[in-house]
């Protein structure tokens, strides 16, 4: 509501978010379509949480408002480095998706820290 009192177009501006939303999620199915051979409806299933992992990972706060393109790339760049890393040194399946929580919760745990910290 605030939004729309101090001016927006909230229809435009909400129309262009799917628009673009839209277009990299298709380029994301082109990406995926020309990694793996096979595409079967809901090969996808998983995915969402890794990419709430690299966002948080990436800085953004959970709480809302605080974030930045250039963290989240940096967060995606580090669960990529998780998820293909740790496989390659041959590290069971269990250890991998331990070391990966472990780090989401201490990347949500510095966000927690630091927003005491500005709070104060």
């Amino acid at each position: 509501e605030a939004t729309r009192l101090s001016g927006i177009n909230i229809v435009k501006v909400e129309a262009s978010t799917y628009v673009i939303a839209g277009f990299f999620a298709g380029l994301a199915a082109i990406a995926y379509a020309a990694t793996y051979t096979t595409v079967m409806p809901g090969g996808g299933a998983g995915f969402e949480l890794d990419a709430i992992a690299a966002v948080v990972v990436g800085g953004t706060s959970l709480a809302g408002g605080v974030g930045s393109i250039l963290g989240t790339v940096i967060g995606v760049f580090i669960m990529t480095v998780l998820k293909v890393g740790l496989p390659y040194i041959d590290l069971q399946p269990h250890y991998q998706i331990f070391i990966t929580g472990f780090v989401v919760i201490l990347a949500v745990y510095i966000d927690i820290y630091r927003n005491k910290k500005l709070n104060k």
